[in-house]
Order: structure tokens, then C-alpha cells, then sequence
């Protein structure tokens, strides 16, 4: 029997209201921000700054009015295991999030971050075109400085990268996200050196021919796509710098795919990017209603397009249904037996750049990334030696070094807009270690459905465990909530062991037995 009084369901009420009319804001603030990457004309950017500035100012306003306080402040004090159901729990508990971040914030400073937001932007443009991450750093000192005093005022008692985490990740923290990546980054690299041997001698320069035409590749994923159910009525590509996707509605969720031509990558960047949208549009009503729609936007999301791109279409068994379509394409192919198409797909080599980093090795570049963060915001990290700390980072990790800053520290958006937010993608690929053993456990015909092509049981698996919940759960409590224990990063690691080491016919080391 629910243990809430008349007036805390009152107060209920107001609160997914509130939070209901800032998902308006959101969905018009994620319209523009996909225009300001996909179409905006340089003579536009101005007003649109303006515009954008004044429309977050009338979100926060929401929560900073009279009424907001006092909503709180019943809703604080509420026996959080009284609540009817998880919605009301997850209402409560957003409402309260974006409550301190708006309150403990002064507007002043708000809309001097969002400008000293749009300034690091358009200098990291500019340093990238001269490739010198020096024309970038005032404008990214400048920014951490702010976003660090943010930090100080929203929760002064915990670690000021944790309080940023918590904008993607709620429930996790600094020091367990910090173990798990250390053991991942670990394993990955001990992984990494066991295979790398057996990849050396793989030809896989006929994949060179995806370059040849922009239009085919396009073709593919747009077919593809549509194949899991991303459809014409749903679908909408835009190409950018550096892809993205975005949710702006409860049925409404955009896709970037990479503006250049990076051969068949394209075709996992719009898979990736889709997964984010099958989770941004896959909300129930319920959670529609609720304000809650579209999905934890940290390691959750990452972990559905993580899924989709890799343990789905960077498979064997899904090429043996995908191939031949590709050979249908390009005809240059058509002598090249699926498995060495396959080894020559998922061959590792260390490279300098994240987004076209093999999936064996793509962990360790936002662990590194994670690990800079930590430093800039314990405050030991010296910026003027950024590519410098960037190019040893990776010589001791990957054994490559950068030859220039656009090759290194200029080659991620993601500082221009926020931080606490790289952990997001190694953690996921976490997460999806533990959701396949759950998958298979339901699913046991997974791989059979993917070499037949038959992919509405997983969209529906998907879609009942995570995707409908939205932003109901934090996290973590997602997390644990599906796989019904404790996340590590064995399950992974373990997935990673067994694909890369059958693919490539390394053996695998068994402890001697002694009798």
C-alpha cells in the first residue's frame, strides 16, 4: 500500500509537468543543435548562438521558479519506497536532478557557459583547419574553468568529474568507473598482443574498394538500417564533421552519419548511430507521458549502438547474411570468400584515431580520454602539454604515437560541448558483455537469426528490457536490474577473448595440471 500522502502526489503531478514541458525545450534544443552541426550557414551562427542561449535560460526556468522549490522540497522529503510504481520513482528522481543542476547554478553563469561553449567550439574548428591545438586551448581552459566551478556549486562534496559523470550516468562513480576501466584497459591490451601476431599477415587492402564510391556505401547502410527497422518513416541522415545522433522527440530520433569518406567505417558509424535512435523513439507511452522518454544518454545509449554495430554487424554470422548484398554493390569483391572478407573486417591494428579504431582496441582510446579528465579535474594536469600527455598516453597503450595535434588531442568534438562523458563508451561495451549472456540465455538461436537476417526478436528483446524504460532507471540500476547482478568487465572481456581468438586461430593458454 502506497505510503504517500495526498499532498506528495500533488506535488507528483506538478513535477511531470514541469519535467514534461523541459522535454519540449529538449527536443527543440536537440533540433537546433542537429541543424548547427548538419546545416547551419556560417551567417546564421549569431542568432542561432542567441537563440539557443535564450531558450536554456527558459528551460532553467522551469525549475528555478517559486513553485519548483517548493515542489522539491515535498518531493525531497517523501519516503523514496512509497512511490505507486518505478515511473513515479523515476519522475521524482529527474525532477530532483534537474532541480539542484538548474538551482545551484546561477543564470548568469549558465548563459556565460553556453557562450564560452559556442567559443570553444569554433576555435577548436579553427585549430583543427591550421592543425595547432594551441589556437584551441584558451577557449578549452577557459571552459573546463567554468564547467569546474559549476561543478564546485551543484555538489562541492563530490569529485567534480563525478558530478559531470552523473549528467550521462547518474548512479555511477568516479572510483568504480575508474577499477572497471582499469581491469578493461588491462585485458584489452593483453588481448590486443596476442592477436596482433596472427593479424599481420592478413591482406586487407582489397577493402580499399569501399572508397571508390560514397554513393554505394551510402546505399548499404540505408538499406541496412532499414532492415532493423529503421525505417523511411522513422529514418533521417544528415552528413557532419563528426556523427551524432539525436533525440528529439519521443518519435523523433536524428542521425549523423561522418561528412568524409571513410570507406566501409560509414557503414558501422550509421549502424552505431542508429542503435542511439532505436532507443530514443523506443520509449512506452507510459514513460512517454511521464517526461521520461528517450533513454539514459550516457553508457546506456552507448551500449545499444555498441551492440548493434559491433556483437550484431561486426560478426561472422551476420556477414553470411550481409555479403552477398555487399557483392551485389561492389562487384570487385565477388572473389573474395566471406571468411577473409570477415578476418580482413575485423583485423586489429592499433590506430590513432577512436572512431575508426578496431573493436579490440577502441576501449583503450576513451579510457585514455577518461584518464586525462581525471587529471584536468584533479587539477594536475598542465594544458599547455596536452599533446605531449596525449602522444605518451598512447605510445605506452598502443605503441603509436601521433605525428601532429589533428592526428591527437584536436580529434574528438566532445570537449567543445561537455565532460564526464568519454567513460560512457568503454562502459557500455561493458555492459554489452553482460546483455549478450543475457540475450543468449532468451535468445538462443542469436547467431542463427543473425546469419538469416531475422532481427525483430533482438529489437523486441531490446525494446522490453531497455529501450521502453527511457530514463525510469539510473544507470546502474538498469544495469542490474536486466542482467540481475553486479556488472564487471569479465563478461566482455571474455566475449572478446573467444571471437578474436577463434577468428584468428590463436590458442588459447590452459594452466598446466599437475597430478
Amino acid at each position: 500500500m502506497s505510503r504517500i500522502t495526498k499532498r506528495e502526489h500533488e506535488a507528483l503531478q506538478c513535477a511531470r509537468d514541469i519535467l514534461y514541458e523541459s522535454r519540449l525545450y529538449d527536443g527543440v534544443l536537440n533540433l537546433m543543435k542537429w541543424d548547427f552541426k548538419a546545416y547551419l550557414p556560417p551567417s546564421g551562427r549569431d542568432w542561432h548562438v542567441e537563440s539557443r542561449t535564450f531558450l536554456t535560460a527558459k528551460r532553467a526556468e522551469l525549475f528555478t521558479a517559486k513553485e519548483s522549490y517548493r515542489i522539491a522540497d515535498i518531493l525531497a522529503g517523501a519516503d523514496p519506497d512509497g512511490w505507486e510504481c518505478d515511473i513515479d520513482r523515476g519522475v521524482v528522481r529527474r525532477f530532483l536532478h534537474c532541480f539542484y543542476q538548474c538551482t545551484k547554478v546561477p543564470a548568469d553563469l549558465q548563459i556565460e557557459l553556453t557562450e564560452a561553449h559556442f567559443v570553444c567550439d569554433a576555435a577548436w574548428h579553427a585549430a583543427r583547419a591550421k592543425n595547432d591545438y594551441h589556437i584551441w586551448r584558451p577557449a578549452l581552459e577557459n571552459y573546463f574553468e567554468i564547467k569546474y566551478k559549476v561543478c564546485q556549486l551543484i555538489d562541492p562534496n563530490k569529485h567534480p568529474l563525478e558530478v559531470l559523470m552523473n549528467d550521462y550516468d547518474e548512479d555511477l562513480t568516479v572510483d568504480e568507473c575508474g577499477c572497471l576501466l582499469k581491469e578493461l584497459k588491462e585485458g584489452v591490451s593483453d588481448i590486443m598482443f596476442k592477436v596482433l601476431p596472427a593479424c599481420e599477415e592478413i591482406d586487407d587492402s582489397f577493402l580499399d574498394v569501399f572508397y571508390e564510391s560514397v554513393t554505394d556505401v551510402d546505399a548499404l547502410y540505408r538499406y541496412l538500417t532499414h532492415q532493423f527497422g529503421y525505417t523511411s518513416e522513422k529514418a533521417s541522415f544528415a552528413k557532419v564533421v563528426h556523427a551524432w545522433s539525436g533525440s528529439i522527440g519521443p518519435h523523433d530520433g536524428r542521425v549523423t552519419v561522418s561528412r568524409g569518406n571513410f570507406g566501409i567505417d560509414n557503414l558501422f558509424t550509421a549502424v552505431h548511430e542508429m542503435g542511439h535512435s532505436l532507443y530514443s523513439i523506443g520509449s512506452s507511452q507510459e514513460v512517454v507521458d511521464a517526461g521520461l522518454w528517450g533513454g539514459m544518454t550516457g553508457s546506456a545509449h552507448e551500449s545499444q549502438s555498441r551492440f548493434y554495430e559491433n556483437m550484431i554487424c561486426r560478426t561472422p554470422d551476420f556477414w553470411d547474411y550481409f555479403y552477398p548484398f555487399v557483392q551485389e554493390r561492389f562487384p570487385q569483391v565477388l572473389g573474395i570468400p566471406v571468411e577473409q572478407f570477415v578476418r580482413a573486417l575485423l583485423k586489429v591494428k592499433p590506430t590513432l584515431k577512436r572512431t575508426t579504431a578496431d573493436e579490440l582496441t577502441y576501449s583503450i582510446h576513451p579510457v585514455i580520454r577518461f584518464e586525462i579528465e581525471k587529471d584536468m579535474f584533479d587539477r594536475v594536469l598542465d594544458f599547455s602539454k596536452l599533446p605531449e600527455i596525449w602522444g605518451d598516453k598512447y605510445e605506452e597503450s598502443l605503441g603509436i604515437r601521433p605525428d601532429n595535434d589533428f592526428e591527437g588531442c584536436l580529434q574528438d568534438v566532445h570537449w567543445t560541448e561537455d565532460f564526464g562523458k568519454f567513460q560512457s563508451y568503454p562502459m557500455g561495451n561493458i555492459f554489452d558483455g553482460a546483455l549478450r549472456k543475457c540475450l543468449l540465455v532468451d535468445i538462443p538461436d542469436f547467431y542463427n537469426h543473425l546469419s538469416n537476417g531475422y532481427f525483430d526478436d533482438i529489437n523486441q528483446w531490446f525494446k522490453d528490457r531497455i529501450h521502453q524504460h527511457g530514463y525510469t532507471y539510473p544507470t546502474m540500476e538498469l544495469m542490474r536490474k536486466v542482467t540481475g547482478k553486479e556488472i564487471s568487465s569479465r563478461d566482455y572481456l571474455e566475449y572478446l577473448e573467444d571471437k578474436y581468438f577463434n577468428l584468428f586461430g590463436v590458442a588459447v593458454d590452459t594452466p598446466d595440471v599437475v597430478d
